[in-house]
């Protein structure tokens, strides 16, 4: 996450430590609001943590943090901000399988569980043209996985715009007027509006887990899968 002049990196698998930097050259490491922080996010000049079991912190400068939500039975895999509004997005280990959860703040202190029907884990969340989505899907390596969208325009009311059986989605961002959203088997899709998805024809059959923009550009990482393990490779587009 980057917000007031500060870069933070989190461990991937989430961790004690997050990585700061000014510059994004020269990085040192300072506490972790929660053993198991898994994102931040940046508005109102305020940066948010979410965590594995669902802690939530706040922060002005990422060194220093004030615990807003205690830890939980759900899991808050990623946090953004759009029109005022802080939205985190898991899921709930309460139940069997795990169900989506979403949290809501306008301000980043006090936070609200919403209702979101459905029965796919959520893993990212972003916003973009008026509109919220959060991406996941099943990811029980021994029975069928499925990837699942949803979408809201204020992270209040949700509706479920996408779900097959071709594997989870990974990772999701907003950029160059839409949302590009990477998962298993090579599948990337595009929205502009978070409603209608296509399929964007790429030349890769591997596992994305994570995509960025940046200067018009969109990456997404991952590799075929080797065991539990990931060979590093990138798609530029």
């Amino acid at each position: 996450g980057f917000g007031n002049g500060t870069f933070l990196g989190v461990p991937w698998s989430g961790g004690e430590t997050v990585h700061a930097s000014g510059d994004g050259r020269q990085w040192t490491s300072v506490p972790s609001p929660f053993p198991d922080t898994r994102n931040i996010g940046f508005g109102n000049e305020t940066l948010v943590a979410v965590s594995d079991t669902a802690g939530i912190a706040t922060s002005t400068e990422g060194r220093t943090w004030t615990i807003r939500q205690p830890s939980s039975t759900l899991s808050l895999n990623s946090v953004t901000f759009g029109d005022d509004i802080f939205v985190g997005a898991g899921m709930d280990y309460g139940f069997s399988p795990p169900l989506p959860a979403v949290m809501r703040s306008s301000d980043g202190t006090n936070w609200v569980r919403q209702t979101i029907e459905g029965k796919h884990s959520l893993v990212d969340v972003a916003y973009g043209n008026g509109t919220f989505v959060a991406v996941g899907g099943s990811y029980n390596y021994s029975r069928s996985q499925t990837k699942a969208i949803y979408s809201s325009k204020d992270g209040a009311a949700w509706t479920q715009r996408l779900e097959d059986p071709s594997g989870p989605l990974n990772s999701l961002v907003w950029g160059n007027g839409k949302f590009v959203a990477v998962g298993n088997a090579g599948y990337i899709l595009s929205s502009a509006d978070g409603i209608s998805w296509e399929p964007m024809r790429l030349p890769t059959t591997d596992d994305r887990v994570s995509v960025a923009h940046g200067n018009g550009t969109f990456v997404a990482v991952g590799g075929p899968r080797t065991g539990a393990n990931y060979l590093r490779s990138a798609v530029i587009f």
